[in-house]
């Protein structure tokens, strides 16, 4: 298991260290075009930088020198406990003083790489900070000023906002306040008022549209009325038709009101009847009852003829309108 880990790490190692050599290469390819921008580096930066990659090579090499005498030291350990019959985990004292003795030395020298980066790196930084034509990242004074303003321009919009918001809230509140032994779920004045004024437009706009429905209905009997007399082909109705449809619709309804009357009165009598009949348990209907409900079969057997025939004089004397108009093919 630990061989698999360190075969890992160095695996990891050796990519970084790849990538890092194949990103230094293209560095210094761009460097060495011709006109070089102001990002190259001068002469000593780059053998500094070629002294720590050096040193910290040198560094590597002794690290992984010590991590393979240690590995030897302690497979040695580890073969000879084994054959004294020891069980293979176990530890002995000296393996784990060096073990602590190896741990101790790793974080001491952690240390000390830390330490000699951060100098290296607040060298680097004064060495770029003093090289003339660098590319500076930051962003000017105006950029920097003008980003202040808009902050500030928002907070100010922010606070007025937030402003007005109170002083409507107070507004509010002050009126709901005002209202003394009002129901809770009444509206204020200004409610009310916007209320009707919204139902006196809606009937406006109503009105609007039906007299614009009205004036559009006009046009159009005008245009059918001129195109009758010219001898086209109407396909709208007369207003001969509509008048006797309407004639028709107005006695449908009178006659169907007639019907509903007569029944109405003749369930009364029929319900009449059946009051003062007391103490009798008939399951059948009485000579007069049944003569009764004859008659009124026959009078809507009558009714509904009559009806037929008003509708078949009053379709023939529409068609003796409609001929010669065109609108229906054979009339």
């Amino acid at each position: 298991m630990r061989e698999q880990v360190r075969a890992r790490r160095r695996a990891e190692k050796a990519e970084r260290e790849a990538q890092l050599a194949e990103e230094n290469e293209r560095m210094r390819q761009r460097m060495n075009q011709a006109g070089r921008d102001a990002k190259e580096l001068t002469p000593e930066i780059e053998a500094g930088r070629r002294a720590v990659a050096e040193r910290r090579a040198a560094e590597k090499a002794e690290r992984e020198r010590k991590i393979r005498e240690e590995n030897a030291a302690f497979r040695a350990r580890l073969n000879a406990s084994r054959s004294a019959g020891r069980d293979a985990k176990e530890l002995t004292p000296e393996i784990e003083a060096g073990r602590a003795a190896v741990a101790q030395r790793r974080r001491e020298e952690k240390a000390a790489r830390e330490a000699k980066l951060a100098e290296e790196n607040a060298e680097y930084a004064r060495r770029v900070s003093s090289t003339r034509a660098k590319d500076v990242k930051g962003l000017d004074e105006k950029t920097l000023a003008d980003r202040r303003a808009v902050a500030e321009r928002r907070a100010t919009e922010k606070a007025e906002r937030e402003r007005q918001i109170a002083e409507e809230n107070a507004v509010l509140a002050a009126r709901r306040h005002s209202l003394h032994g009002r129901d809770a779920k009444a509206l204020d004045d200004v409610t009310e008022a916007a209320r009707r004024d919204v139902e006196a437009r809606r009937l406006a706009e109503k009105e609007a549209r039906e007299a614009k429905i009205a004036e559009e209905n006009a046009v159009m009997r005008q245009r059918i009325a001129q195109s009758k007399r010219a001898g086209r082909d109407v396909k709208g109705l007369s207003p001969e038709t509509l008048a006797a449809r309407e004639r028709v619709a107005e006695e449908k309804a009178r006659r169907k009101a007639e019907q509903e009357m007569i029944l109405k009165m003749e369930n009364l009598e029929f319900e009449r009847r059946l009051s003062h009949q007391s103490g009798r348990d008939e399951k059948g209907l009485s000579p007069k009852t049944l003569a009764d409900r004859k008659a009124v079969a026959e009078r809507s057997a009558q009714r509904k003829r009559e009806t037929q025939q008003r509708l078949a004089r009053e379709n023939a004397e529409i068609k003796r309108n409609l001929r010669g108009t065109g609108t229906y093919q054979g009339l």
